[in-house]
């Protein structure tokens, strides 16, 4: 007999400390596989025309584009504080159209989305919607087939 290292799901990161199987949180733009972040496909929406108002530049993101001002000499996420001189977190959140109605996080530099109560990430598809009484008398194979029928449109 021999033990094995645990093998976690598609999403998930061995926890070292516990052994336990987590779900990967990525950033938005990201899709979590094989225990990292993925960038998506990238479609430069600043390239597609002026996105951003008077005074502002149009800035690339993983899957989003930012408006700044222009010249603006802080790292991403953050802008210059005409009171104080120094960068400031820009709170991301405060746009409601940025997780498109899901919960926002608002981060040091960034932000995130959070899927709500009984979805979960979905890299193809974004988020599933999961029949939780059913999702729990399934085993491991026949709820990752099973999934695929409460996809969200």
């Amino acid at each position: 007999m021999r033990c094995d290292p645990k093998k976690c799901g598609e999403g998930e990161l061995q926890n070292p400390q516990t052994g336990e199987c987590t779900s990967i949180d990525c950033p938005l733009g990201y899709y979590p596989s094989n225990g990292m972040c993925h960038a998506f496909l990238d479609v430069d929406e600043c390239a597609t025309g002026d996105r951003c108002g008077p005074g502002e530049e149009c800035v690339n993101t993983a899957g989003s584009f930012r408006c700044q001002q222009k010249g603006n000499i802080c790292s991403a996420g953050y802008a210059v504080n005409k009171d104080t001189g120094f960068c400031d977190d820009i709170n991301e959140c405060l746009d409601k159209s940025v997780c498109g109605g899901l919960m926002c996080i608002n981060l040091p530099g960034s932000y995130k989305c959070r899927c709500n109560a009984g979805y979960e990430f979905n890299e193809k598809v974004r988020f599933y919607y999961i029949d939780e009484d059913l999702h729990a008398k399934l085993s491991e194979k026949e709820r990752k087939t099973k999934k695929e029928r409460y996809i969200m449109g």
